[in-house]
C-alpha cells in the first residue's frame, strides 16, 4: 500500500492539493472576467446618428401594411440577438435607371424598386484603436452590414454616414 491512498486504490487529496485546485480555478475565473470586461468595452459612451441606405426595395413591400417599419422600430444586428438602436426617420428615394431617349442618356425612376434611407439613433462605445462599437459591431461610414429593422431583414444595408451627437447632459 502506498502513502496517501486508501484501501480502494484511489488517491486522496490533501489540503495542499485543494489549495492548488482553488488557485487554478480562481485564476481561470479572473481570466474569464478580464476577457468579458474587455469585450464589453470600457470606453467612452457616444451617441450616434447613422444613415443606412437599403438599396432596391420592392415598391409593393413599401405599399403593403403601412410600409416595412416606422420611426420608433428597433434596429437589431443581422441575427436579431442584439438591439443596436432605434429608427428615427424613414425616407423613400427614387431608384434611377439609365435609359436612352432621343439619342441621349437620361435617368428615369424604376417603377418596381426604390431605395430607403433610414436614420438610426445608436449608443456606441469609443475604444482606443478599435473605433466606435455598438454591442459587438464596429460602426463606420462606408461599411455594409445586415440589420433587422422592425420585422424587415436588410441584407446589404450601406452605412452612408455616422455622426456623433453632442452629449445632452453637458449642454
Amino acid at each position: 500500500m502506498s502513502v496517501g491512498s486508501d484501501k480502494s486504490g484511489r488517491l486522496r487529496l490533501n489540503p495542499l492539493d485543494w489549495l492548488l485546485l482553488g488557485l487554478i480555478l480562481l485564476g481561470l475565473l479572473l481570466g474569464a472576467w478580464y476577457l468579458w470586461r474587455q469585450s464589453r468595452g470600457t470606453g467612452e459612451r457616444v451617441e450616434l446618428t447613422v444613415l443606412l441606405r437599403l438599396p432596391a426595395v420592392e415598391r409593393s413591400l413599401l405599399e403593403s401594411a403601412d410600409g416595412l417599419f416606422a420611426a420608433g422600430s428597433a434596429v437589431r444586428n443581422g441575427n436579431g440577438t442584439a438591439v443596436l438602436g432605434t429608427v428615427r426617420e424613414v425616407r423613400v428615394r427614387e431608384r434611377l435607371l439609365p435609359a436612352v431617349r432621343e439619342g441621349g442618356l437620361v435617368w428615369e425612376p424604376d417603377p418596381q424598386l426604390a431605395d430607403l434611407e433610414v436614420t438610426v439613433r445608436m449608443t456606441a462605445q469609443r475604444q482606443a484603436g478599435n473605433g466606435l462599437r455598438v454591442q459587438d459591431l464596429r460602426i463606420a461610414a462606408g461599411g455594409t452590414g445586415s440589420f433587422c429593422l422592425g420585422n424587415y431583414f436588410a441584407a446589404a444595408a450601406e452605412i452612408v454616414w455616422v455622426e456623433e451627437q453632442p452629449d445632452e447632459r453637458t449642454e
